[in-house]
């Protein structure tokens, strides 16, 4: 250890104490209920004691409390417009908190400003900015141009660490052969397990791992095991499963007979969630009459264009099979 001078202990306390009386009158804010001046004073405490890592922990939690007090996203635009100059500054102390809050609600009009946000946030290891980047530069967005190629080596980053859901969006990559990997279903199915050995509520693992016992891709044909997994998906509110398990329904998959009345249940659920497959599952049953609903033409052809707007493709194909305009997605 370092012996230290006495003079250097005497400005180390003085230092202490002067960071306990700034910390002290930080912490008076907290109860005023004004968010930008509990901010504020929590980055000038930071801006003053760059050393102690104990202000950037405070800054962080600040941070997150003061995001999660804000529920609806109208209510988190609007605080968010009102701090956005705080939260820059904590960000450039390196306040991950305050990056991916800048990454999460500029994404939408400056892809690649978020883009920066995340990354600076990835380079802390935070995993879920590498998940986000993966998502982001597949398809690009406003002032990011995209680069699918590159989005499998984020995913993997963020699995590198243990993260579930990168997990997860790496396998769908090796599945479909996307994202800069070739088609590879035995590591898709490696790690699909993994991720739900990590985190057994990660819906999207059940979702895909379902899939991957129903086709028999990276294990065998396991017909009972697949709609457990994708009921289990489904339970957790997970649209895609709703889509899924309503076609496994409807089709009597591993059960003794088909039941359509729950499989309108389920496309009706994730058609109110806008999931493009199940507004064109949730039509086709409305068009037919099926599982109970009455015919109902009208309604159908809306659900029909929704889908079609959303980018599903047997719903485009219906659309102009049947002369229903709609407005492609890239042109929304």
């Amino acid at each position: 250890p370092i012996k230290l001078t006495e003079h250097q202990r005497k400005l180390m306390k003085e230092l202490d104490e002067a960071f306990r009386k700034a910390q002290a009158q930080a912490r008076e804010t907290d109860s005023v209920g004004d968010p930008r001046e509990q901010l504020a004073a929590y980055v000038r405490l930071r801006e003053e004691f760059v050393d102690k890592e104990e202000a950037l922990s405070q800054l962080d939690a600040v941070v997150d409390a003061i995001r999660a007090a804000a529920t609806g996203p109208e209510a988190q635009r609007t605080r968010f417009v009102q701090l956005r100059s705080l939260l820059e500054k904590a960000g450039s102390f390196g306040s991950e908190p305050a990056l991916m809050y800048l990454g999460d609600q500029t994404r939408a009009l400056d892809a690649g400003a978020a883009y920066d946000y995340y990354q600076r946030a990835a380079e802390k290891g935070n995993a879920r900015a590498m998940v986000e980047l993966g998502d982001l530069i597949f398809v690009g967005g406003p002032n990011l141009r995209p680069d699918p190629n590159k989005t499998a080596g984020w995913y993997a980053k963020a699995s590198d660490r243990g993260d579930s859901i990168g997990k997860a969006k790496l396998a769908e990559c090796f599945e479909a052969g996307k994202g800069g990997v070739l088609q590879d279903s035995d590591q898709a199915f490696r790690l699909l397990t993994d991720a739900l050995a990590r985190d057994g509520r990660n819906s999207m693992a059940l979702e895909k791992l379902a899939i991957l016992h129903e086709k028999g891709r990276g294990t065998p044909v396991n017909l009972p095991r697949a709609l457990d997994l994708m009921r289990r998906a489904a339970d957790l509110g997970n649209p895609n499963a709703m889509a899924n398990l309503g076609a496994y329904y409807m089709s009597g998959l591993a059960m003794p007979a088909p039941n359509e009345r729950e499989a309108v249940r389920l496309f009706k659920q994730g058609a109110d969630l806008r999931n493009p497959m199940c507004q064109f599952f949730y039509a086709r049953c409305l068009e037919n009459g099926l599982g109970g609903v009455p015919r109902d033409l009208n309604t159908a052809k809306r659900y029909y264009v929704a889908a079609a707007e959303a980018g599903a493709a047997p719903a485009i194909e219906w659309c102009r099979r049947n002369g229903v305009p709609f407005i492609p997605k890239q042109n929304l």
